[in-house]
């Protein structure tokens, strides 16, 4: 009788920590919005596709960066410079690498980035993240460098 009791209260705890929501940054995440403050204030409710990948030390992010979608050309051998640098260029944006989370405070380290730059030895940036639900809010505050200068927020929806 002790074991069906003790089986018992492991199932119940079990499925009562697998209901839980997820907390911290690990999961799954997309961009849903980016917000501006200052002289060029706005929001913007993000439409296109996007991933954001946490793991315990890594991250990975990709995102279509245009609030309509990438065109899809019939032939891209006779698309234009222009159309070309609109799609792959300006419409996507890409990184990822190793990160540290602590006390509310984000740094990412990219290793691969879609620029060159973003990836040179040295290079980092940290942002405040603020959490709400199964919402977190980023905030750029430094990097290599040196502090950020525009006042902008990313907010981020969980999906796993």
């Amino acid at each position: 009788m002790k074991v069906f009791g003790v089986m018992a209260l492991v199932a119940v705890l079990g499925v009562a920590a697998f209901g839980q929501a997820k907390k911290g940054i690990e999961g799954v995440w997309q961009l849903s919005e980016i917000t501006m403050t200052g002289k060029y204030a706005m929001t913007m409710k993000i439409t296109q596709p996007s991933v954001y990948i946490f793991t315990k030390r890594h991250f990975s992010k990709i995102y279509v960066a245009s609030d309509k979608p990438r065109p899809v050309l019939d032939d891209y051998a006779k698309a234009s410079r222009e159309e070309i640098y609109s799609i792959f260029v300006d419409g996507i944006d890409a990184s990822g690498g190793t990160y540290e989370f602590a006390g509310g405070k984000m740094t990412l380290r990219p290793t691969v980035a879609k620029s060159p730059s973003d990836m040179a030895a040295g290079t980092w940036v940290s942002y405040a993240v603020t959490f709400a639900g199964d919402t977190a809010t980023l905030t750029p505050e430094d990097s290599n460098t040196g502090p950020n200068k525009k006042s902008i927020f990313f907010k981020l929806t969980r999906v796993e």
